[in-house]
């Protein structure tokens, strides 16, 4: 039996803060998909609005974190840019998302077009 996920505490209290404004979070990637390593990050998709990019944005980059807020309904960017100057973003569509159950989701669009293929699962963290 997989062991119950165990939050950092700034990750359980960004996702409180979230919750309490309306916005979900979910976690993607190898945490998710119980391949991460010791020193994997954690990525978090956030359903939110343009508000909320804009007001997380202002706030310092979050550390071994990698946040993604949907700001239309299907687009998505992160608030922060990554260490080559960049900002990620990128389309529900694109990425196939799929809500399968209330608390859970699949998506196969990742970092790399090879990637894409082979679906991945997404928690409800909210």
């Amino acid at each position: 039996m997989p062991q119950p996920l165990q939050l950092p505490e700034y990750i359980s209290i960004f996702v409180r803060r979230l919750a309490a404004m309306g916005y979900e979070t979910w976690l993607l990637g190898s945490r998710a998909n119980n391949c991460a390593r010791e020193d994997s990050d954690w990525d978090l998709l956030v359903f939110g609005d343009a508000d909320l990019l804009e007001s997380l944005s202002k706030e310092p980059l979050m550390e071994n974190a990698d946040v993604l807020v949907v700001h239309d309904g299907n687009e998505f960017c992160s608030p922060w840019t990554d260490n080559k100057g960049r900002i990620k973003s990128g389309s529900l569509t694109q990425w196939k998302w799929e809500r399968r159950f209330p608390t859970s989701a699949v998506y196969s669009g990742t970092k790399l077009p090879d990637d894409w293929g082979s679906p991945k699962n997404a928690v409800l963290l909210t």
